[in-house]
């Protein structure tokens, strides 16, 4: 999976993004540094690393702007309409409403698959929700 990193330079030649996946670092929301990473309703992988803070809030917005719409609190996170969010360590994840099922149907399969000892630890769902969104949204476009 090669992924198209995104700069001030070319990213609004990508634009608009179809995301179907998105996840950021809580940081961003925070101080703006971080990283963004997209999969598009196609596979395709997009990441923005904002660690030099080459990015302002909007221009992540003009990217991303449902990361405006997830509201985080002590107790839970709030997820846009047609998203479903998990928190990570120090992530969010948002996966849309349209691939979900079949997301973590197909996520489980890969999870299993390892023959991971603790399948239910969020390390796992970490390390392979990437290849669960690109297998499901690469079965759609055949």
């Amino acid at each position: 999976m090669e992924t198209t990193k995104l700069t001030k330079e070319n990213y609004k030649s990508y634009l608009p993004i179809s995301m179907i996946a998105f996840s950021y670092s809580l940081n961003v929301t925070d101080d703006y540094r971080g990283h963004v990473f997209f999969i598009d309703e196609k596979g395709v992988t997009f990441e923005i690393d904002n660690q030099s803070l080459e990015f302002s809030f909007s221009d992540i917005l003009g990217v991303c702007p449902f990361i405006e719409s997830i509201s985080i609190t002590p107790k839970r996170v709030v997820a846009p309409e047609g998203w479903k969010v998990v928190e990570l360590d120090e992530e969010i994840l948002a996966i849309n409403t349209t691939i979900y099922k079949r997301f973590i149907r197909t996520l489980n399969e890969i999870i299993w698959a390892h023959n991971y000892p603790d399948p239910e630890n969020l390390h796992h769902f970490d390390e392979n929700w990437k290849e669960a969104v690109i297998n499901v949204v690469s079965k759609e476009h055949k």
